[in-house]
């Protein structure tokens, strides 16, 4: 189960008040899930060609590769949560038939609200607009020898030079200086709203998928929704528009980024790439609906329709 907090500090002082909010997330795994997990790794540890795999290890390897998987760089988690986790990992019971899909979903919103507390941190930068360009500093782009960081304040120190860096890459870049701050400040509001868009399921399927992984590369579980959209996909039951669809970079739209050669879209000769999605209705369909917001797989989703049928943008 997902949860949202907002977290509202108020100070005020000599007559001022200074107002600061801060959204967290909190993914839970329902016993649904719990039980999904336990059937999906009996399944693949008893029928997976492989069938050999160290179950006192198995636990480790699996927490080293979530780790790895969200923070390869080492640039969001702190030293003593890494050791908290792999302390964790080891004392889970070794000979249990299962792996410590808790301990990942305590990793994974660690992740998910440190990316929002850094971006948070970044926004907050960028409206300062004070990045002094006559000190000489670097940010290391060479993340095989990284240490995760023993302090908040040195995490976020990295973050401030990062920061400073998007905003050189960005005059560099001749960008609109009117446009470069605000650019930015997109840049990491719209991370934070890819963080608070994620559903249960989302992060059920980073989490299960990681675990597969550690039996070969290749070995995958395909959530309802996604088994639904690869038989779709192969049998051809639903049509689409003929066009690769995104979301905007700059804006909170789904837009065109190309059209398929042949395709309904190209026939029609109405849509361009960087035409923005902003209400669909369907063929059986009486209004409209917006879908200003949403996530690029819900506005695919209600783009298909059946074979011969009409889709209005």
């Amino acid at each position: 189960m997902k949860k949202i907090t907002k977290n509202l500090f108020l100070l005020s002082f000599f007559g001022i008040s200074l107002f600061a909010s801060s959204e967290k997330v909190d993914f839970s795994i329902s016993e649904k899930y719990q039980d999904l997990s336990s059937e999906i790794f009996k399944n693949i540890s008893s029928h997976h060609y492989t069938r050999e795999i160290d179950k006192e290890s198995f636990n480790d390897l699996y927490i080293d590769a979530l780790l790895e998987e969200l923070d390869g760089n080492k640039n969001l988690f702190l030293s003593y949560e890494i050791k908290s986790f792999k302390r964790k990992s080891s004392n889970y019971k070794k000979n249990r038939e299962n792996f410590d899909i808790n301990l990942a979903y305590e990793i994974l919103n660690t992740y998910f609200n440190r990316v929002i507390e850094i971006s948070e941190y970044q926004i907050k930068l960028a409206k300062k607009d004070n990045f002094d360009l006559s000190i000489d500093e670097a940010v290391d782009i060479f993340y095989d020898d990284n240490e995760y960081a023993p302090t908040m304040h040195e995490l976020k120190e990295r973050w401030r030079k990062t920061t400073k860096n998007d905003f050189i890459v960005s005059v560099l870049a001749k960008d609109d200086e009117d446009e470069i701050i605000s650019n930015l400040i997109n840049r990491y509001e719209r991370r934070i709203k890819r963080v608070l868009q994620r559903k249960d399921e989302d992060i059920f399927l980073l989490a299960i998928n990681i675990m597969t992984r550690q039996f070969d590369p290749h070995s995958t579980y395909l959530s309802p929704y996604n088994a639904e959209d690869f038989e779709i996909d192969m049998s051809l039951k639903l049509g689409g528009i003929g066009a690769l669809l995104s979301n905007s970079a700059t804006e909170d739209y789904a837009i065109i980024v190309s059209l398929v050669p042949g395709g309904p879209a190209e026939k029609n000769g109405e849509l361009e790439p960087n035409d923005k999605i902003v209400k669909i209705k369907q063929q059986n369909e009486d209004i409209f609906e917006d879908v200003t917001g949403w996530r690029i797989d819900e506005v695919v989703q209600k783009v298909r329709g059946e074979p011969q049928t009409f889709v209005t943008l």
